[in-house]
């Protein structure tokens, strides 16, 4: 038999966990910023943030599987602990790399790896700071 609670639990979420997905809604969340839903700012900041965390979680995960080591739970969102986290597990983290494939003598492709820059890592402390209440109270001509 189950219960009142039970049956009233909504369906699964169908929620991109991917890293490219969050700043695609970003951007969407932003456009109806720009429209006068002021609250959307903030759940633009939110899937900011979520991406950049995504983008070290991701790869801090390959990192470990390149170098065949037992995949491991992480649990920071402190960009600056997950960096340094990545920068122990890979030295050159930090650096582009580009692989360009020659298919053939009309057609290659170019596939590039950009680290995190540290501005990217600065913007993530600064989204997180439009996240909490204290914002507002240290500025108050924000709204």
């Amino acid at each position: 038999m189950s219960t009142k609670n039970e049956q009233q639990r909504p369906e699964k979420i169908n929620y991109v966990k991917a890293v490219s997905f969050y700043p695609k809604r970003a951007l969407k969340l932003l456009e109806r910023f720009d429209t006068g839903d002021h609250d959307a700012l903030f759940y633009a900041a939110l899937e900011l943030r979520m991406g950049i965390e995504a983008k070290l979680y991701e790869t801090i995960n390959s990192s470990r599987s390149l170098r065949k080591l037992p995949p491991k739970k992480v649990s920071d969102y402190k960009v600056k602990k997950l960096l340094a986290r990545l920068a122990k597990l890979d030295p050159d983290s930090d650096k582009r790399i580009d692989l360009v494939f020659t298919l053939s003598p009309a057609f290659a492709l170019r596939v590039s790896y950009l680290p995190l820059s540290t501005e990217l890592a600065e913007a993530h402390e600064k989204l997180g700071d439009l996240l909490h209440y204290g914002f507002f109270e240290s500025h108050p001509r924000f709204f």
